[in-house]
């Protein structure tokens, strides 16, 4: 089994508004692990590389977590 580096830019915002207009959107997400399917296989594991920041550079998707979920509104607003 191989694994598959998926490159982030963690630590770019204090919030979700501040990183949106540069993040992509799911369907581009999803047509690069179609693309990532089919040269590594669906059985690959996704590895999180944030670029080289400080401390650990490497992460991972767990099924701990709900992978999605909806942006928590500020309560200030």
């Amino acid at each position: 089994m191989s694994n598959v580096i998926l490159n982030i830019n963690s630590n770019a915002g204090y919030s979700a508004e501040q990183v949106a207009d540069e993040s992509i959107t799911l369907y581009a997400l999803l047509e690069a692990v179609q693309d990532a399917i089919e040269t590594h296989g669906a059985e690959a594991k996704v590895v999180l590389n944030n670029g080289g920041r400080y401390g650990a550079n490497y992460g991972n998707i767990t099924d701990n977590f709900d992978i999605f979920s909806a942006e928590e509104e500020d309560d200030d607003q």
